[in-house]
């Protein structure tokens, strides 16, 4: 469910609930980019499907919100790769890329897209999953992303050579519970 609003996403919020990191970052980017003058353009990245926590993006009237992704759905303004941005250089205030990198074939470039597009003074949000932990190690057993995780982390490590300087870092655990085996199986493969 792509947007998001589908029985199993709504009982998935209502039992686990939602991100409230992203939530408390999504909020406090829209504060920022409110104190700029308009237009306020922000670039979502994999923006296919709603991000967990990412809501008040996509109900700010106050921004122009540009949502891509491979591929075409409700949330989708425009289907891009983000290898390759069909945007001009500097063209946004603010860019939102929630769990994408680990699933593209060059995480390198897609920084390099971001940092294209982005403006000198904009806001850039950025979460992945990270390659340990007990519910990687557990999803390790029927598909292994370490790998790409790993290289999605050196990536955004590697933004700090083209001079982003992170106003903060902050590593935390997402719960996840699943009522039974096949639930959680059934999200792996």
């Amino acid at each position: 469910d792509d947007e998001q609003r589908g029985l199993r996403a709504r009982l998935d919020r209502l039992f686990f609930g939602s991100n409230p990191v992203a939530r408390r970052i999504a909020a406090a980017m829209i504060s920022r980019l409110c104190d700029k003058a308009s237009p306020r353009r922000v670039l979502v990245i994999g923006g296919g499907a709603l991000g967990s926590g990412a809501d008040p993006l996509y109900e700010a009237d106050d921004i122009e919100l540009i949502e891509t992704d491979v591929y075409a759905s409700p949330n989708t303004r425009l289907v891009a790769d983000g290898h390759e941005l069909p945007f001009k250089d500097c063209s946004f205030d603010a860019v939102w890329i929630q769990a994408v990198l680990e699933h593209v074939l060059d995480p390198w470039r897609v920084v390099d897209e971001i940092h294209r597009v982005l403006k000198p003074s904009g806001l850039l949000y950025m979460m992945e999953p990270v390659p340990s932990g007990n519910y990687h190690d557990a999803t390790k057993l029927v598909n292994d992303e370490t790998p790409v995780r790993t290289e999605a982390f050196r990536a955004i490590v590697g933004l700090a050579a083209k001079g982003f300087v992170p106003k903060s870092e902050i590593m935390y655990r997402a719960r996840r519970t699943f009522a039974a085996f096949e639930d959680w199986i059934g999200g792996q493969i």
